[in-house]
């Protein structure tokens, strides 16, 4: 059992360097770097919006959009726990999330206010 645990802890610590890595793409507006991440087949979910994005080249294309639009945005995400079973290949996160940006008039914030949204998310 013990070759279990290190090896899940092993890959609890690749998750978490993984998601910081995501975050600093987040902070430098580099969407490959963020994308660099994902499978081919993924799926985003907007709890808020019920909509879902599929696969990566389409969320990929979202973040470049969003990064024109909201020059200074910032999205952190931060893993409160990150559950791991290597013997069947999977692995789950859940966390919180927190994204930053200056207000815009043309989606119906005022201009240049400090904007905050957050929430929980979830991540397979």
């Amino acid at each position: 059992m013990a070759g279990i645990a290190a090896s899940a802890s092993d890959h609890e610590r690749t998750i978490r360097e993984l998601r910081a890595d995501s975050n600093a793409g987040f902070d430098s507006h580099d969407a490959e770097r963020i994308a660099s991440h994902w499978l081919p087949d993924m799926v985003v979910t907007q709890a808020t919006l019920g909509e879902h994005t599929v696969g990566a080249a389409t969320n990929r294309a979202m973040l470049q959009d969003m990064f024109e639009e909201r020059p200074d945005v910032v999205y952190t995400r931060t893993p409160t726990e990150v559950v791991v079973s290597p013997e069947v290949g999977f692995a789950s996160e859940e966390g919180r999330w927190l994204g930053r940006w200056s207000g815009t008039a043309e989606r119906g914030e005022t201009a240049g206010a400090p904007m905050r949204r957050g929430g929980v998310y979830f991540a397979q």
